[in-house]
């Protein structure tokens, strides 16, 4: 990426809170996140074989539809969205201390002392017409900051700066699952309310109809391709566009933030990515001990 596109890309964020980084994502780096992808998959259509409710695996289909076909042709059951304990390994260390994101983090961020937020996630998302729990709605991520993870306390949005990146493991639009941001100019930072999306079985948090209505026409759809990344903090509303197209929109999501001012929910099941100073960047083995609990 060039001085200018990164300069506008940094000066974007600074005023409105996102920034779109175009053609960043190696596809190397897509590869690893679909070789962990993998495992999740093959365990669902596993099971789905073993108990009957599908006759065939379908290996020969691809990562767009194989999923998707096992899926109904089991009789579309309800499935948890973010596979997190496939997650918890030597891999996803890997891809979260790659050097190209740290060294984006640190630009955002505005320092070198980097650490990765505990919550991330690969996310398969399923047709409009099929399902809906598979689609985020209008939310902040620090929406979620007053849920009880076993932090020691709830963090305050104000005083933290978290910095996730969304990247789609394919081409994304308005039709196939892109995401909608609204400026944290036109919202002046605020933090909205937490609305009960059906928590329990979908995980969901957002905000209410009343806010949704009173700022989305203000939204910027974010169309992508394989190897964009979108970086937004952690008070920009955002939500999903509708998937019209018969696939899997697959897709990944990380955080960073600064180590001096970790959020207790960060720390927890994150870890120090990066240290210019300190040089005490957690090991790997340290990170899936704790990060397992």
């Amino acid at each position: 990426m060039d001085n200018n596109a990164l300069k506008e890309s940094l000066k974007h964020y600074s005023e409105h809170g996102f920034s779109l980084i175009k053609e960043v994502i190696p596809q190397s780096l897509i590869d690893k996140v679909f070789e962990m992808i993998m495992t999740w998959e093959n365990d669902y259509i596993a099971n789905w074989y073993k108990t009957g409710l599908i006759n065939q695996k379908y290996e020969d289909l691809d990562h767009s539809q194989r999923f998707l076909k096992a899926w109904q042709a089991a009789g579309k059951p309800h499935f948890r969205r973010q596979p997190n304990k496939y997650l918890i390994c030597a891999e996803m260390y890997e891809i979260l201390t790659n050097q190209i994101l740290l060294d984006l983090a640190s630009q955002f961020l505005k320092t070198s002392e980097i650490s990765v937020h505990g919550i991330f996630n690969t996310r398969p998302m399923l047709p409009e017409t099929e399902n809906f729990f598979t689609r985020a709605p209008w939310h902040q991520d620090c929406q979620y900051y007053h849920l009880d993870y076993g932090q020691e306390q709830i963090d305050d949005p104000k005083k933290s700066h978290v910095l996730t990146m969304f990247m789609p493991l394919q081409n994304v639009d308005t039709e196939s699952g892109c995401l909608s941001l609204i400026s944290t100019k036109d919202t002046n930072e605020k933090i909205f309310p937490p609305v009960d999306y059906d928590y329990s079985s979908t995980g969901f948090l957002g905000l209410s109809s009343e806010d949704i209505k009173s700022y989305s026409h203000t939204a910027t759809a974010v169309p992508m391709n394989k190897g964009d990344l979108l970086c937004f903090n952690h008070m920009v509303p955002h939500g999903t566009n509708p998937l019209k197209k018969q696939f899997v929109r697959w897709s990944m999501d990380i955080r960073y933030e600064p180590t001096v001012n970790a959020t207790d929910l960060g720390k927890k099941f994150g870890f120090v990515a990066q240290s210019k100073k300190r040089k005490d960047i957690t090991p790997i083995d340290e990170w899936l001990i704790r990060a397992a609990k």
